[in-house]
């Protein structure tokens, strides 16, 4: 697993600067920064409480880039205890004010989980995807609402609603 991640990370290093060399970036906003909370639900019923920190890159003015990282507060029987993914966010502005988009990549989620007489810990390494919109407060603050499918597979699924906040610089 740890090469599985190794080889990921760098393929994600990669992209990121090939998008960021090929393609002219807006002028006006370059890169982004934020966090936002999301309300998610990890496996069967396990509701958790999720805040995350994103950092973006603009490839040109539909397209952006962007990686993040988040864990889990609630503990309910099952814990989420890092989230780390990267994701292409492609979209177009409908207005000066509104921005709908769809985002898709890839997630890490390492969760655990305790029933009082069994407990483990698990990674699951998935394909995301999610809609949400970007609502322009002036040119520099946007707040963001998605939904987002983190992981689905087998083993584990994670999905979140999310609201956020972000800085463009």
């Amino acid at each position: 697993m740890k090469m599985v991640m190794n080889t990921l990370t760098k393929k994600m290093a990669v992209l990121g600067i090939a998008g960021a060399c090929a393609a002219p970036v807006m002028a006006d906003r370059a890169m982004y920064a934020g966090g936002g909370l999301g309300m998610a639900e990890l496996g069967d019923n396990n509701d958790v409480t999720m805040p995350y920190g994103r950092l973006g890159m603009y490839i040109n003015e539909n397209f952006s880039g962007e990686v993040r990282a988040g864990f889990g507060l609630d503990d309910d029987g099952v814990e989420l205890d890092s989230l780390l993914g990267g994701y292409v966010r492609g979209g177009i502005a409908l207005s000066d004010v509104f921005f709908p988009y769809a985002i898709v990549g890839i997630t890490r989620a390492d969760y655990s989980y305790d029933n009082g007489a069994f407990s483990d810990s698990d990674d699951e390494i998935g394909l995301s995807m999610g809609i949400g919109a970007d609502f322009n407060i002036n040119e520099r603050l946007e707040v963001n609402a998605e939904y987002m499918n983190y992981i689905d597979d087998d083993d584990v699924e994670l999905d979140a609603l999310g609201v956020g906040l972000a800085v463009n610089f």
